[in-house]
């Protein structure tokens, strides 16, 4: 496994446009979950409301991802099937 794991970061490494591409889905990922883990504090010192907002909160978080997914699931279906 580490000699894939070197093997990859080689190939990164010599292909320039990659390095950028990891860096920016490193970021955004490392961004995300730190907004899902203050989501709590952003809720009750910057809207000044409770447990009722956070969860509404959360959940179109949740939604937001997952609509993501499914358009990103349904282009690439249509695609592949030519239509």
């Amino acid at each position: 496994m580490l000699d894939e794991l070197r093997g990859g970061l080689s190939y990164v490494r010599h292909h320039g446009s990659l390095v950028g591409l990891i860096v920016l889905a490193a970021t955004t990922t490392f961004l995300g979950f730190s907004v899902l883990t203050f989501l709590p504090l952003f809720t009750q010192r910057v809207f000044h409301q409770g447990a009722a907002t956070y969860s509404y909160l959360l959940a179109f978080s949740r939604l937001r991802l997952g609509a993501r997914r499914t358009h990103r699931g349904v282009a690439g279906k249509v695609s592949a099937h030519g239509n």
